[in-house]
């Protein structure tokens, strides 16, 4: 924004802040007169009591000038428009700023000192909210999202956390459908079109696991085995569609390795996909996970890798009538 310094002329001029008369083309014509000033204040006062026209005429070294001061409501408000012989009146400072603001158009008035002063603004430009220009969504070459993944020039990426709220034309284009990955299942069982779906999945209550031998490395408390437990006429739990490898992934997150914060190998801190993937990866790979009954502490089964990833989300699984919490074997030989 442009600085515009104030001559002391000027800085004069801006502190009297006398009256004065332009034309109907903003053009000055002169000063008002104390008597002028005198009348119109009256009759101003005059006009936003009674809310009507007030005019008068005033005789001044030999000339007469007709003052007329018309009052409209703005809601509880009332205005008022003061004119002189057809001629507008307008504070010194209004002038001023007009006669600024068509010559240098949006900018900041300032004393030589460097005070500022006021900053002139265009009144026909529409402007946000307060509200809405603090939700402002940055633009995609000065956002954090800039170097994520293949090249997107002028637009955010497709998770960036701006993307929904900055204008259309910077928000991340839409996949072509042969861009979409497609996942095979099979033994889903009938088609979701014939208004069926699928078999449901059968899930062996908890309170009730099957009986298999115990792994080495386990231990049995009570009556009660704990380790990797097969749940009996139980169908394999399909793979859900968001857990993705890091290789695989739609977000491309390989890419991101140059990135703040990733890890070679690994999903990106801000992936939607991390946490699931993550979840899987324990129930496959690391060491396994339990089933905690909340109600009595009893330890029933292995969990699998969709009661993991919703325990993750929500903190418990409800199986039944009864909340179970998703715990590493370390915490069932406490229990």
């Amino acid at each position: 924004m442009k600085i515009v310094r104030l001559t002391p002329v000027d800085a004069r001029t801006w502190r009297e802040n006398r009256l004065v008369l332009v034309d109907k083309e903003g053009k000055l014509m002169r000063t008002l007169s104390a008597g002028e000033t005198k009348v119109l204040a009256d009759l101003t006062r005059k006009a936003k009591h009674t809310r009507r026209l007030s005019t008068s005429e005033l005789v001044e070294n030999g000339s007469s000038v007709k003052i007329v001061v018309t009052p409209s409501i703005m809601q509880r408000t009332v205005l008022v428009k003061q004119e002189i012989d057809g001629g507008d009146v307008m504070t010194g400072r209004d002038y001023f700023t007009s006669q600024v603001l068509s010559q240098f158009g949006e900018c900041q008035l300032r004393t030589l000192t460097g005070q500022i002063i006021k900053t002139v603004r265009d009144p026909s430009l529409a402007r946000p909210k307060a509200n809405a220009s603090s939700n402002r969504a940055p633009h995609p070459d000065s956002c954090q999202c800039k170097g994520w993944g293949e090249k997107h020039d002028g637009r955010h990426h497709k998770i960036c956390e701006w993307n929904s709220q900055a204008p259309i034309d910077q928000q991340a284009l839409e996949e072509e459908p042969s861009s979409i990955p497609i996942l095979e299942h099979k033994n889903v069982g009938r088609s979701v079109l014939d208004g069926k779906g699928p078999a449901n999945r059968v899930v062996a209550p908890p309170s009730k696991p099957a009986a298999v031998p115990v792994p080495r490395g386990s231990s049995i408390l009570g009556s009660r085995a704990v380790g990797v437990v097969a749940v009996a006429g139980a169908a394999p739990a399909a793979a859900k569609q968001d857990v993705w490898s890091p290789a695989e992934c739609p977000n491309k997150c390989l890419a991101w390795a140059k990135a703040q914060g990733s890890v070679e190998g690994e999903h990106h801190p801000i992936c939607q996909y991390k946490e699931a993937w993550e979840a899987s990866k324990i129930s496959v790979g690391g060491a396994p996970m339990y089933l905690m009954s909340l109600a009595n502490g009893q330890v029933s089964r292995a969990a699998t890798a969709e009661e993991i990833t919703e325990a993750n989300e929500k903190g418990y699984i409800v199986i039944g009538e009864e909340q179970f919490a998703v715990v590493p074997e370390a915490e069932t030989k406490s229990a």
